[in-house]
Order: C-alpha cells, then sequence, then structure tokens
C-alpha cells in the first residue's frame, strides 16, 4: 500500500503543469552581513522596457546601507556590491520606475528620496511629516514621472496616522497630506500602507487599521483629497503588511494575511469591493509577505509560506492571476519558486514590464547569511531551448528520510519539445544514477513541468553533503540540452573532536592533560550535550580513564568550544588509545565520530621487565584490520606469540624463538595453512619466560 502511494503522489506531481516560464535562480548581493528587501507594502524591484532595478538594504558596517543596482532584462548581474546609496542609517527602501529613471524612497525617522538617472544620482531629497517620526514608505510613479508616496508618522495624541506626499518630475514633494488617522482615545495606528497608480491617473492605497483589525482603503484624484473606505472581510494579520496594485482595466486587488494565516485578495471593479475573499494560499500554510502586481486584465501574486512552525519559508506564486466565478471563485494552481532546502526564503517582491516579462526579488538564507536573490519568467527564443531552471529536491538541509528528485524543466524554444533527464547524485556511500520516472516529457512553447526521479534514501551521516546533477537531453537525438547543479547536506545535530590538542599522535609521555577543540559539524545548532575522552590500553576492552564534560549552552553550527579533561598518569612501556567523542545528556540523537589518538607512555629500555610487549591497532576492539603487535625488548628474550580459537584450536603461530630490541609483529588474520579466518573471537596468548598472558580480541571485517 505504501509503495502504491507514493507512486499516485510521484503521478500527481509530473502531471502538474506550472505556470509561466520562470528561469533560474540568480544570486544579486554579495556582502558579509545580511541583505533583506522591502517587507513594509512598497516595492524593492522595478523595470522598464529595458532595465530591471533593484534596491534593498544591508548591515555590511555597523549601520544599515540602502543600496541599489540595474542589468539588462535577460541578463541578471550576478553577486553585485551594489551601489550605496546613503551614507548613514537607511532601512526598507522602496522602488518606483518611470521611463529610464529609478526612485528610490526610505526612513530614517524622516523619510528621503533620491533619483537615479542611468547611473548618476540627484541630490537626496527629505520629506514626510514635519517635525516627527516618519516610517514605512511606498512610492508609485504615474505616466508623466512624478512619485507618489504613502507612509506612516506619529502623532503624539494619536498614534500612527498615514499621510501622502507627491513629488513632481525632477522637482521637490509637495506639503504632506494626512489620509486618516485612529479615533481620538484609540492610539491605535494605520500602518504598512501599499501604493499603485490607476489607468486613469487616480491614486490607490491600502493599510492596516490597528483600531478595527483589518484593511482600510483610500483613493484621490490628485492627492490633496481623499476618500477613505474600509475593504469589507479583510480580518488581518497586523504583522504582514498588504499589497495593492490595479490592472490596465482599473480593477483594483489587494492581497493581505487573514488572521488564519492565508493569503487572501479582494477585488474593486468600478466603486464596489467584490462579495467574496480568495483564499489563494490554499489549506495548511502559515503565509506572510504578500506582494502583488497587475497583469493585462487580472493580477498575479507572490508571498512567503512554510507548512508548520518548525519548517522554513519557502517563496509561492501564483502566475495566471485571478478568475471570478460567482458561483466558485478560484485562484489557478501555486508554484513554488524554491526550493525546500529548509533555508529560509522570504518577503518577495515582484513586478512586471511594459513587455510582459515577470521579475521577483527575495531575501534567502541559503547561502549562511541573507541575500537578494533574483528570478523572471518570459523572454520566449528562437530555435530548440530547454533548460533545467530549478533542482526541486534534494537540496539545502535534508533528513535521512527517502526522498524522490523534483526538478523544473522549462521549454525557452519557439515551438513544443520532447526531452528527458537524469539525475546523478554523488557523495559518501552514493552512486544514485537514474532516469526521470515516467520517461519521454513533452513541452510546450514557453511551458514547464516538474519531472521525477526514483526515490533515493541519503547513505552518509549528518553534515555529509552530496553534489546533485540534473541533465536533460533532446529527443530523439539524446544529446544534451542543459543541465542543472546543486548539493544538499544532511541535517542534524553533529559534534566533532576537530582539534585535539593533548595527546598529539605518536607522542611519549608520562602523564597528560586531555585537552580539545569540539566544533558543531551538524546543520542544527547543539545544547546539553557530553564531550568525552576515553583512554584505553591499547589491545584491552575496558577504559583505563574516562571523563566527561558537559556542555548546556547552545553551540552554533560551525561554532567551537575547549573542553579540558582531568590529568592522566601513563604507565612505561605501556602504548594507549585516546578517543575523543561526543553523547546527547537528553533524548536527542546527536552524531559524533570517534576520533582516535595514538600514543605511548615512556620506554624503559631495560630487559629486566619482559612485560614491554604490547598488542596495538589503529583502534581498539574490536579489530577491522590486521592486528599487530609491537615489542620493545632490552635483553634477547625467548617468546612465543600464538592465536587460539574459542574452541580453543591453536590457528597460527605470530613467533615461537627469541626476541630484542623494538619491531612489529603482523597477523593477516589467516590460518597456519593461510586460509582467511571468520569474523569472531580470538585469543592472542604471549608466553615468555617472566609471563604468561592472553588478550582477547575481536575480528569484524
Amino acid at each position: 500500500m505504501r509503495k502504491t502511494l507514493v507512486i499516485i503522489v510521484l503521478l500527481v506531481l509530473a502531471a502538474v503543469r506550472v505556470f509561466g516560464q520562470w528561469h533560474w535562480d540568480v544570486r544579486i548581493s554579495e556582502t558579509d552581513s545580511a541583505s533583506l528587501t522591502s517587507r513594509s507594502g512598497g516595492w524593492g524591484i522595478g523595470a522598464n522596457e529595458e532595465d530591471v532595478h533593484i534596491t534593498w538594504f544591508d548591515k555590511t558596517f555597523s549601520y544599515s546601507t540602502v543600496r541599489y543596482w540595474r542589468f539588462p532584462i535577460e541578463s541578471p548581474a550576478m553577486f553585485a556590491f551594489g551601489v550605496a546609496i546613503n551614507s548613514d542609517f537607511g532601512c526598507d527602501p522602496v522602488l518606483s520606475v518611470s521611463d529610464t529613471n529609478a526612485h528610490i524612497d526610505w526612513c530614517v525617522g524622516s523619510l528621503y528620496f533620491r533619483e537615479i538617472v542611468g547611473m548618476a544620482m540627484s541630490p537626496i531629497l527629505e520629506h514626510g511629516w514635519p517635525g516627527t517620526s516618519n516610517l514605512y514608505p511606498a512610492i508609485a510613479d504615474d505616466a508623466s514621472g512624478n512619485t507618489h508616496c504613502v507612509f506612516s508618522y506619529s502623532d503624539d495624541s494619536l498614534g500612527l496616522c498615514l499621510a501622502y506626499q507627491r513629488r513632481t518630475a525632477g522637482g521637490d514633494f509637495s506639503p504632506p497630506v494626512e489620509i486618516i488617522g485612529p479615533p481620538p482615545g484609540s492610539y491605535g495606528a494605520a500602518y504598512y500602507p501599499t501604493i499603485c497608480i490607476g489607468p486613469d491617473g487616480n491614486i490607490h492605497a491600502a493599510w492596516i487599521q490597528s483600531w478595527k483589525g483589518n484593511i482600510g482603503y483610500g483613493t484621490s484624484v490628485d492627492g490633496s483629497n481623499w476618500t477613505v473606505s474600509e475593504i469589507p472581510r479583510t480580518s488581518c494579520d497586523p504583522y504582514a503588511a498588504p499589497s495593492i496594485c490595479c490592472n490596465k482595466s482599473g480593477t483594483v486587488y489587494v492581497a493581505f494575511v487573514s488572521t488564519n494565516d492565508a493569503i487572501h485578495v479582494r477585488k474593486r471593479s468600478g466603486t464596489t469591493w467584490s462579495s467574496d475573499t480568495i483564499n489563494v494560499s490554499g489549506p495548511g500554510m502559515i503565509c506572510g509577505g504578500p506582494s502583488i502586481y497587475a497583469a493585462t486584465t487580472s493580477a498575479c501574486v507572490a508571498w512567503h509560506a512554510r507548512f508548520s512552525e518548525e519548517a522554513s519559508n519557502e517563496i509561492y506564486y501564483s502566475a495566471g492571476g485571478i478568475y471570478w466565478n460567482p458561483s466558485n471563485p478560484c485562484w489557478l494552481y501555486r508554484q513554488w519558486l524554491t526550493s525546500s532546502d529548509s533555508y529560509e526564503s522570504q518577503y518577495p517582491n515582484i513586478i512586471a514590464d511594459p513587455n510582459g516579462n515577470v521579475h521577483i526579488i527575495w531575501s534567502d538564507s541559503c547561502d549562511g547569511n541573507f541575500e537578494i536573490y533574483y528570478n523572471w519568467s518570459g523572454g520566449v527564443r528562437q530555435g530548440r531551448d530547454l533548460a533545467v531552471t530549478c533542482i526541486r529536491q534534494p537540496v539545502g538541509r535534508i533528513s535521512k528520510d527517502s526522498i524522490p528528485p523534483l526538478a523544473r524543466i522549462g521549454n525557452f524554444g519557439e515551438a513544443k519539445d520532447s526531452c528527458y533527464a537524469n539525475c546523478k547524485i554523488t557523495g559518501p556511500g552514493s552512486n544514485y544514477n537514474k532516469n526521470n520516472w515516467f520517461g519521454t516529457e513533452i513541452i510546450p512553447s514557453g511551458g514547464e513541468v516538474i519531472t521525477a526521479f526514483p526515490l533515493w534514501t541519503p547513505p552518509g551521516n549528518v553534515g555529509d553533503a552530496y553534489e546533485v546533477k540534473v541533465t536533460v537531453y533532446f529527443l530523439p537525438e539524446k544529446t544534451i540540452a542543459d543541465y542543472r547543479v546543486d548539493s544538499c547536506v544532511i541535517r542534524g545535530v553533529a559534534v566533532t573532536a576537530t582539534t585535539i590538542l593533548e595527546p598529539q599522535e605518536g607522542d611519549t609521555l608520562e602523564h597528560l592533560t586531555p585537552a580539545a577543540y569540539f566544533t558543531n559539524t551538524g546543520t542544527e545548532p547543539a545544547a546539553n550535550f557530553y564531550c568525552h575522552c576515553d583512554i584505553t590500553s591499547a589491545g584491552f576492552h575496558s577504559d583505563d580513564y574516562a571523563d566527561s564534560v558537559l556542555v548546556a549552552n547552545n553551540l552554533a553550527v560551525d561554532d567551537s568550544i575547549f573542553i579540558g579533561f582531568d590529568d592522566y598518569g601513563c604507565e612505561e612501556n605501556c602504548s594507549y588509545v585516546a578517543t575523543f567523542h561526543a553523547t546527547s545528556a537528553t533524548e536527542d540523537t546527536i552524531y559524533s565520530p570517534h576520533i582516535q589518538v595514538h600514543f605511548h607512555g615512556t620506554y624503559t629500555g631495560v630487559a629486566e621487565s619482559a612485560e614491554v610487549l604490547r598488542i596495538e591497532l589503529a583502534g581498539t576492539n574490536p579489530f577491522r584490520a590486521p592486528p599487530w603487535i609491537s615489542y620493545s625488548i632490552g635483553v634477547p628474550t625467548e617468546v612465543s606469540i600464538r592465536v587460539y580459537d574459542v574452541s580453543g584450536k591453536l590457528v597460527e603461530i605470530l613467533h615461537d624463538g627469541e626476541l630484542s630490541g623494538r619491531g612489529r609483529l603482523h597477523w593477516n588474520e589467516k590460518d597456519t595453512e593461510g586460509r582467511m579466518l571468520a569474523n569472531g573471537l580470538y585469543f592472542v596468548r604471549i608466553l615468555t619466560p617472566q609471563f604468561d598472558r592472553t588478550h582477547k580480541i575481536v575480528l569484524v571485517r
């Protein structure tokens, strides 16, 4: 039954046609700190017919820096440091584009605005409500190049009020106009405003109004006078900004996060809001960060979401817009844009250019710190052109559960095409090499498919990394069309003794104080675990010494902690193995390899004691490689070394005669007739005139 269910799920996945032809993720920013997109209702991305313009802020320095970059459509710039727009603190930048000019607005108590023509920057303009704090700006440009701005400002008696300002193209800002304030005595807030311009030039804005717990709406012809109302049935999450857009026919759409964490959309035609609220995201998602843009006759939306509180957010998108049916209003099937890699992907900003291409940016933590990523949909090229646009899974941090590899293949050519795909996963213990489950894929021009491969089970341990390569082949030629490489790592808690300070390999010591650096080599923080040091006389089963130290506090990924253990005195003429590892102090699972170091007690160099014979190998019992015996004898001594099985039968004579000096005797795990012995328990008897000693060893191959 379980196998049947898996096959059914894969059939469904393979049959789903995703909408639009997304290319591949491109990392834009390159900083040593977090780079973040706009998250307060405005957009950090804009586009004209030729270029894409992007703004974000990061903390490369002690303060936040607002940055800007642009690149031609179809040629995204990778690893752009970005042009610094401000010289002091700045956050929540938003952007609008008119013709070839980009406009950026941000807040630092007051609001600041800068126009960029080409790459030449105009002087910074300060604006906002005078004498108080201003925040959450959102801007939009009209067809004449004028910039319209809505923002929140602080009123000591009322709370957060909402205001509007207009900047004439090439000029300065008009005096601010209040749109709405909280009712007297409520000390509420009108915040997270979002703005768009209709085809008739009318201004539309939406915001959260805390005193009612819903979305407010305002419209104005020129910004001097506003008609304010509330959007019915929009009870909302107070921490998630709404997003507004208007299509070419004048229909207004507002996306927001409902109180049950779903993405909802309301539509306004003329002066009337629709009677239905559309749940875009569907059941089970915990959503945030909606961003909506206007298509020709409808609207499309992107957002981040996860399916449990413990999961990480990924970026989702509905590509085809809203289909309003009075009896059954619905939204087209959602599409994921980022991989389920357990890294955080959040706060998408999405827009469309005049050519109909769709552009999106978001913040992604897959590089360790948040960086800005970009993707776009559009651009059909001539001839045959198939591409692997995304490896869906396994990528990023994964569990050890079996998983079907999934990849997205897009047809960027001018005609319907056919192909098949191959997936290779290489890394510790893995030689996975499989073709896609369902063979031939037929993809229409401008379309995409999700193709599935047979199940893969990660064979390694926590922290092991694997390379995932998906290659698509043209049919019937079976020639390579494109390939994409990604990676994954088995997630979990792992602690490893990465640097052994004492003892060092091969040391000769009278006494020692074991010490090591233990490092979090996993993918999750480690806490409440013991670091251990065990010292064993070579060849014996029991520990001569065992000490442990509790680490109660969190040890972040890649961080190390120094652990010192109690002193230990060594015996003369004895060999030792020190083993360093970690175990959980709770019932949680922790992976920790046993790191071993071999060392010796001091040598006497005399023959008074024949008990200088020692048995040792690279590790304690059981032996996984042929055992060897080392000896150190000051004067010639008769020595017999024989091996017996559990029945007492003699199986091998390693030495029978005189020995002196220092050396080694190896046992090849064979009997006296040269036959390889089976795994199991054996006894090594060492007989001299001074003593008769027997050691147990276990062979495990």
